[in-house]
């Protein structure tokens, strides 16, 4: 669940001894920092930055994530799972050859039988399909005080138009940044979109 994910992350924070840090927070990564932002250990955090979520989780994408998330497809070669990610993930919108490369590298393992498969445990899509109050979460959202930021992809299925209109008006009140191009979630792998994170995340700790 994600407080389970957010405990965890608070000890990682002890563990490096650190007293406080900026999170950007995709899709379930956003689920926690707001969580964090929102709750007893708001103070471990200078800001946050969320990339194409919100407080709340239509249906109609959490049965997207759930369809291709469910099974474990297996390759025989590498080439086969990047271009498997290519396609499953093509609403990630404009990224590089490298970018693809370096996914394929880190989200795949050898299974017994010496083929490819995806490194993940699919038990993951519990959180969408027997946790819902933790995918509807306005009243935690109104509790944040953090500077805070949201990053939106012009075509994303999770974080619509009117979820990211009503985050705008609540809470933190939020200013946006939107990718064409893009739906759920944005990459942040270009250069000139480290370059962005990078200015996101010095203003918002100036604020």
């Amino acid at each position: 669940r994600i407080n389970t994910y957010a405990d965890h992350a608070v000890a990682l924070l002890d563990h490096y001894q650190m007293d406080r840090a900026a999170w950007v927070g995709t899709s379930m990564g956003g689920l926690i920092g707001m969580h964090l932002a929102a709750g007893a250990s708001a103070d471990r955090l200078s800001c946050l930055v969320i990339n194409d979520i919100g407080p709340e989780v239509p249906q109609t994408a959490t049965d997207r994530i759930i369809r291709y998330a469910a099974d474990l497809p297996e390759f025989d070669q590498l080439s086969e799972a990047e271009a498997w990610l290519r396609n499953t993930y093509a609403p990630f919108g404009p990224a590089d050859d490298a970018f693809w490369r370096r996914m394929t590298r880190s989200s795949v393992r050898r299974t017994d039988q010496g083929r490819f498969t995806l490194h993940y445990d699919p038990e993951i899509i519990r959180q969408f399909a027997a946790y819902l109050d933790d995918l509807s979460t306005w009243d935690n959202y109104k509790k944040i005080k953090l500077p805070c930021h949201v990053i939106r992809g012009e075509n994303s299925d999770l974080l619509t138009p009117d979820i990211l209109a009503r985050m705008q008006k609540e809470g933190p009140k939020p200013e946006a940044t939107e990718f064409a191009g893009c739906g759920h979630a944005p990459t942040l792998s270009r250069n000139a979109d480290i370059q962005l994170v990078r200015r996101l995340l010095t203003d918002l700790q100036l604020d």
